[in-house]
C-alpha cells in the first residue's frame, strides 16, 4: 500500500507543469541581493585566483590569452579581461575582438590611478567605455614572486546593468508588478529597466527635478544601507505621478557599494 502511494504521488507530480509549481520568491529584495552577490564574488574569486597564478610570470606570455578568455568566457555581464604592465599599458586582451586595444595606455582613466595608487584588489565606479557603454572595472595588482614589488595588473571591465538583469531573471522576480534599480553610494544610477537612465545622477538629472519626494527618498537610500519610503514618480512611459513604496538593500566589493531598490506602486 505505501509503495502504491508514493508511487501515485509521484505520477501526478509528473503530471503538474513547472510553471505550476514554481512560486515568485517570497523576499524578492533578498532573492535580488543573493544572486548579485554571488555573481560579484564568483568574478572575484576567479580573478583573484589568475592574478595568483600569473604572480612572477612573463605577463605577455602567448598561453595567458587561453586563461583570460576563460575567466571572460565564464561571466556573462564581462566585455573583456586584460593585462596591463604596471605603468598602464595593455599588454594582452580577450576576447580577441579587441586586439585593436593591445599597446593603448590607460594611465589617464580614474579607475586605473585609483588602482595603481592603492595597489590593492579595487571595483570601480561607473564609467563610459570608449565603445560608448557603461561599465566597472574589477582589479588586481600581480606581484614579483617574492611579492614585495607589483609588476602589473588584471583586469576585467563587465555591466552592472547586465549582470543586475541577468541576476533578476534567476531570481524569478516579476517585472511586470515592480521595478528595479541600482545606484551608486554617490546616486548614480548604474542599472534600470529603462536602459537611458542607466549613468544620470539622480539627484541633478532633469527627469527628477519636479519629484521633490523621490529625491528626497534618494538621498535616504543613499545615505543607508538599507530601509524603507514612499514617493511619487509615473510608471515607465506614463505621465501622471503615482504613488511608489520602495525598499532597498546594500551589496559591493573592495569598499565600493551598490544600493539595490525594489519599488511597487500602491
Amino acid at each position: 500500500m505505501k509503495k502504491s502511494a508514493i508511487a501515485y504521488l509521484l505520477l501526478i507530480l509528473m503530471l503538474i507543469p513547472v510553471s505550476a509549481m514554481s512560486t515568485p520568491p517570497s523576499n524578492p529584495l533578498q532573492a535580488l541581493q543573493a544572486k548579485v552577490e554571488m555573481e560579484l564574488n564568483s568574478m572575484d574569486i576567479d580573478l583573484s585566483q589568475l592574478a595568483r597564478d600569473l604572480t612572477g610570470q612573463a605577463l605577455a606570455a602567448p598561453e595567458n590569452n587561453t586563461t583570460l578568455f576563460n575567466l571572460y568566457n565564464s561571466h556573462p555581464s564581462v566585455i573583456d579581461v586584460v593585462i596591463l604592465d604596471k605603468e598602464g599599458t595593455i599588454l594582452m586582451v580577450q576576447p580577441t575582438k579587441y586586439q585593436s586595444a593591445v599597446g593603448r595606455n590607460i594611465s589617464d582613466q580614474e579607475h586605473f590611478r585609483q588602482l595603481q595608487r592603492m595597489n590593492n584588489p579595487v571595483m570601480s565606479e561607473l564609467f563610459k567605455t570608449v565603445e560608448d557603454f557603461h561599465a566597472v572595472s574589477l582589479a588586481y595588482p600581480i606581484m614579483a614572486s617574492d611579492n614585495l614589488e607589483t609588476i602589473g595588473y588584471l583586469s576585467l571591465v563587465f555591466q552592472p546593468q547586465a549582470l543586475v538583469r541577468r541576476a533578476v531573471e534567476q531570481a524569478g522576480i516579476d517585472t511586470k508588478t515592480v521595478e528595479i534599480m541600482a545606484l551608486q553610494e554617490n546616486g548614480r544610477i548604474i542599472y534600470d529597466k529603462d536602459i537611458m537612465q542607466v549613468g544620470n545622477m539622480t539627484f541633478s538629472a532633469p527627469a527628477y527635478k519636479d519629484y521633490p519626494s523621490l529625491l528626497e527618498l534618494a538621498k535616504r537610500i543613499v545615505n543607508n544601507d538599507s530601509g524603507t519610503g514612499t514617493y511619487d514618480f509615473p510608471t515607465l512611459g506614463g505621465k501622471q505621478a503615482v504613488q511608489k513604496e520602495a525598499a532597498w538593500t546594500t551589496v559591493g566589493l573592495h569598499g565600493t557599494e551598490w544600493r539595490l531598490v525594489i519599488a511597487r506602486e500602491i
